[in-house]
C-alpha cells in the first residue's frame, strides 16, 4: 500500500455514526487504502491517503458537511 500524505480535517457538523460511515465510504471511494478516523467529540477527521487535500475536502463537501484543514 502506498500512503501520501496525512491530513487533519476539522468538521464541525458531525453528527454520529451516520456521518462516520457516509465520510468513510466517500473518501475510501477515492481511495481504497484511505485510513479514515474520527473525534466526533472535538469535530476532527484525520485522513492518511493517496488522493490531494482538495479532492478528500470535496468528497467530504460533496456529502453535505463543511470542513477546512486545521
Amino acid at each position: 500500500m502506498t500512503i501520501g500524505s496525512e491530513f487533519h480535517v476539522n468538521v464541525r457538523d458531525l453528527a454520529g455514526p451516520q456521518c462516520v460511515q457516509r465520510l468513510t465510504q466517500a473518501i475510501q471511494k477515492l481511495d481504497p487504502t484511505a485510513l479514515v478516523q474520527f473525534d466526533l467529540q472535538q469535530g476532527f477527521v484525520d485522513v492518511v491517503t493517496t488522493q490531494p487535500e482538495q479532492a478528500v475536502l470535496m468528497a467530504i463537501k460533496d456529502q453535505g458537511f463543511h470542513p477546512w484543514l486545521s
